[in-house]
């Protein structure tokens, strides 16, 4: 399960193609690309610093809590495939990984799976929230550009 509120921009885990981010202006469906505007230099102006993902990676495995916390620090590579820039100042991301099972399973094997599966909940997220406060959703977005 994942709540996106990024800085950076949704991406598509399989192409980096751009689904939701920040907007060229307030009237415009175009997207800016977050990051390359950072790399030229842009200053982000307007943007606060409440920004935030949240990940809840559950599992029906036996994990103690350092294995917990490594599926944890695994699933955070599914944050970077899907968002970019992600670990900002202006962003507090975090992954929770909480261990509800008596299932045996390889660590690293979980780990890698908790990432994939953490993009794939980033991107659902953003293809099936509403848009809010005069910020459109991605279907918004879609709608424009078709």
């Amino acid at each position: 399960m994942a709540v996106v509120k990024a800085f950076g921009d949704v991406v598509d885990p399989k192409n980096g193609a751009i689904l939701v981010g920040a907007r060229k202006s307030k009237k415009s469906f175009k997207l800016a690309d977050t990051e390359a505007q950072m790399l030229r230099g842009a200053s982000r102006q307007g943007f606060g610093t409440k920004h935030t993902t949240l990940v809840v990676r559950m599992t029906d495995a036996r994990l103690d809590k350092l294995q917990a916390t490594k599926v944890a620090q695994m699933a955070q590579n599914g944050m970077a495939r899907a968002i970019r820039p992600v670990h900002t100042q202006f962003d507090g991301d975090l992954i929770f990984a909480p261990s509800v099972g008596t299932k045996r399973t390889d660590l690293n094997t979980l780990g890698t799976a908790a990432a994939g599966v953490t993009a794939r909940a980033i991107v659902n997220a953003i293809k099936t929230a509403k848009g809010l406060g005069g910020v459109p959703s991605y279907q918004d977005i879609r709608k424009s550009v078709a």
